[in-house]
C-alpha cells in the first residue's frame, strides 16, 4: 500500500511538471478567449463587482473567472497567472481521478494508479490545464462528484449489511417490524429505477417513446 502512494505521489509530481513548467510561455501569447477572461477579471477587481454571468464573448459563467481574478489580483496581470488555475484543477483533477477508480475497484489500487498516470501525461488533459479555459473544470468537477457518489453508495451498503445483521441476531426487530427500517439501502440508497426499468426490453411497455430506439 506504501508503494502504491509513493507511486501516486510521483504520478502527482510529474502531473504537476507537465501542466506548471513555464506556463506564461508554453503555449505562447494568449487566446482571444483567455484575453476577455482576464479583461473581465481586471474590471471584477476595478469595479469589486464579480458576477455570476459575464455576457461577453458569446457568454460565459462566472465562477472560473471570478476565480482567475483572485490569482490576478494575487500575483499580478500576467499570462501565468490566469493560467494557474487551470493547472491546480488540472493537477487536482488527476489525483480525484485515481481516488474515484480506487473506489470504484476496491483493492485494485494499481488500476486506479494507471489510471492517475494515464491522465497526467495525456495531451489533451495537459493541453486544457496550460490554457485559461473554463473547460478544464468539467474533468474536474465530474471525477469528484463521482468519487463522493461511489463512496456514498459504498458507505449506504455497508450500514444496510450493519442493518441486516443486527436484525437478524434479534428476533424482536423482525417480529416489532425494525428489520424493514434498519435496511438503510432502501432509506439511503438512491434508487436508479429509471435505468433498472429500461434495462429490461420487457418493461418498455413503460416508456412507448423508447420503443422507438
Amino acid at each position: 500500500m506504501k508503494k502504491i502512494w509513493l507511486f501516486l505521489t510521483l504520478v502527482i509530481v510529474l502531473a504537476a511538471f507537465f501542466r506548471f513548467w513555464d506556463l506564461g510561455n508554453i503555449p505562447p501569447g494568449l487566446w482571444s478567449d483567455e484575453a476577455v477572461n482576464g479583461n473581465n477579471t481586471i474590471e471584477a477587481l476595478g469595479t469589486h463587482h464579480w458576477k455570476v454571468f459575464y455576457p461577453e464573448n458569446f457568454g460565459r459563467e462566472g465562477l472560473f473567472i471570478n476565480i482567475q481574478s483572485i490569482f490576478v489580483a494575487a500575483f499580478g496581470h500576467y499570462p501565468w497567472a490566469l493560467r494557474l488555475p487551470s493547472a491546480i484543477f488540472g493537477v487536482l483533477t488527476v489525483f480525484g481521478l485515481f481516488m474515484m477508480t480506487k473506489e470504484l475497484f476496491k483493492g485494485k489500487e494499481r488500476i486506479a494508479l494507471f489510471a492517475a498516470f494515464f491522465l497526467a501525461t495525456s495531451f489533451w488533459h495537459i493541453n486544457f490545464s496550460r490554457i485559461g479555459f473554463r473547460a478544464i473544470m468539467a474533468p474536474f468537477f465530474l471525477v469528484w462528484s463521482f468519487y463522493f457518489l461511489i463512496r456514498l453508495l459504498n458507505f449506504t451498503d455497508k450500514i444496510s449489511r450493519r442493518g441486516r445483521a443486527i436484525a437478524e441476531s434479534d428476533p424482536d426487530t423482525d417480529r416489532n417490524g425494525v428489520k424493514e427500517i434498519l435496511d438503510a439501502k432502501f432509506i439511503f440508497r438512491p434508487r436508479l429505477s429509471f435505468l433498472h426499468c429500461i434495462s429490461d426490453r420487457a418493461n418498455y411497455r413503460a416508456f412507448p417513446a423508447l420503443e422507438t430506439l
